[in-house]
This record gives structure tokens, sequence and C-alpha cells, in this order.
């Protein structure tokens, strides 16, 4: 599950050396899925990432007060 590429951060994807932000990355992606039920990303990178409470939306979930900037805050590219 977790070598997917759906859980790399952009710099993992890319080749590139990474951090402590890569870990980051995968936690929102993982805390998504969990209160979710199924994984943020159906396709590539979108740039802009979309609100994650819109996502969870689209399936009739709906995520706690304030996930949308903790989710925002991890998933924020170029923050290594």
């Amino acid at each position: 599950l977790l070598a997917d590429p759906m859980w790399l951060a952009p710099e993992q994807s890319e080749g590139q050396s990474v951090g402590p932000a890569a870990d980051v990355w995968a936690l929102g992606l993982i805390a998504f899925q969990l209160l979710a039920g199924f994984p943020f990303w159906s396709e590539t990178l979108v740039d802009p990432i979309p609100f994650a409470s819109a996502r969870a939306a689209q399936k009739g979930v709906t995520l706690p007060n304030g996930f949308d900037d903790w989710f925002a805050r991890c998933v924020e590219i170029g923050r290594a």
C-alpha cells in the first residue's frame, strides 16, 4: 500500500532528495483515507490541490471541522 506512487510527495516521484515534509505529505493522505474511506487521489497530482472536504463530498462523506486546513498544510507543494 505505501509503495503506491499515490502516497509519494512530488519531490519523491521526481527523484529529488526528500526530508520530513515527504512523511507529512503521506500522513495527510493516510489520514484522509482513514476518515473518508477512499484514497484522496483518483488520478495524478492536480494543481491546485482540491480541498479535502470537496473530495470527500464527492462520495457523500463529511470530514471533521478544521481538517481542510490541516490537510492543506500537509500537502503543500514545495514545503520541503
